[in-house]
């Protein structure tokens, strides 16, 4: 039963409230986001002025894709835009006069998600939003989950749709000319779980650390399944030294990164016959 809703949000909303009527663009100069979420809701939900997020959950809500309106996540942008987006998007979402009310909405900022910065797009952004998104399906499960990958930046809605494909979530899009979402639905993706059991400490060790020194596992490295799972990382070297003293690191992908949630996934479902296939003996248990 799908009760939960994550959605990646852009800013075509504060950007549309920008063109606005003089009442609404004055609190938003304010950054009075309650007043601006009063304002809102005198408009249809379907308004183009409402922005992808509102539209598309609506279009989500009246195909009756949710079963319950229980819980609303957004995950916003490392931007001031992204976090006044959310906060604006929670209190709307939040007050009893809408008619599509959750009854917990949650805003999170994907650190590192931001345009001005490449380097922590790759290397924090996109590796925060499937961990988000991870951590709400070890919580709830996928059966409970939805995801609605219309807002934010392309590169984030692409990702969020492989993310849905990869945990076995439905993710529904509205495009910019379309007056409802399409769904996407879970595709079948096989996965070489006998890869990522005979590397689950590598795997593991990475997830808990973040970094490693590339040295110290080197000869795993060799195998070239690791070559979208594994990138370099310059989080920790020194920069006092010179290039040929400095230590080398690597840390998971966000492939990688999605890639073991995939497996970890894939083999809780298959674990029962995985383990049935371990000869047994009579040694006590202790």
């Amino acid at each position: 039963m799908k009760n939960t809703l994550i959605c990646t949000v852009g800013t075509s909303l504060l950007n549309n409230l920008k063109r606005s009527e003089e009442s609404i663009l004055s609190a938003v100069m304010a950054k009075n986001w309650h007043q601006v979420a009063l304002l809102l809701l005198e408009k249809e939900n379907t308004d183009r002025l409402c922005g992808a997020e509102i539209n598309s959950i609506t279009s989500i809500c009246q195909k009756r894709l949710l079963a319950q309106y229980l819980r609303l996540i957004f995950l916003v942008s490392d931007t001031e835009d992204g976090r006044n987006t959310g906060a604006l998007l929670k209190l709307y979402y939040e007050n009893r006069q809408n008619p599509l009310q959750f009854e917990q909405v949650e805003v999170k900022v994907l650190k590192g998600l931001r345009d001005d910065d490449v380097y922590a797009f790759k290397t924090q952004g996109l590796k925060n939003l499937v961990r988000e998104i991870s951590s709400e399906v070890n919580k709830w499960s996928s059966e409970a989950i939805a995801i609605n990958a219309t807002g934010g930046y392309k590169a984030q809605i692409s990702f969020a749709g492989m993310i849905g494909q990869a945990l076995e979530i439905p993710v529904y899009y509205l495009f910019e000319k379309f007056s409802e979402v399409i769904e996407l639905p879970p595709q079948p993706i096989a996965l070489d779980l006998a890869f990522w059991l005979n590397h689950y400490v590598l795997f593991e060790t990475l997830e808990a650390q973040e970094i490693l020194e590339k040295s110290l596992v080197a000869e795993d490295l060799n195998n070239p399944y690791f070559n979208t799972l594994i990138e370099s990382s310059n989080e920790d070297l020194d920069q006092t030294k010179s290039s040929s003293d400095q230590l080398e690191y690597v840390c998971l992908s966000a492939m990688g990164i999605l890639f073991n949630e995939r497996s970890r996934l894939q083999f809780a479902k298959q674990s029962s016959a995985i383990l049935s296939q371990i000869p047994q003996d009579d040694t006590p248990p202790n």
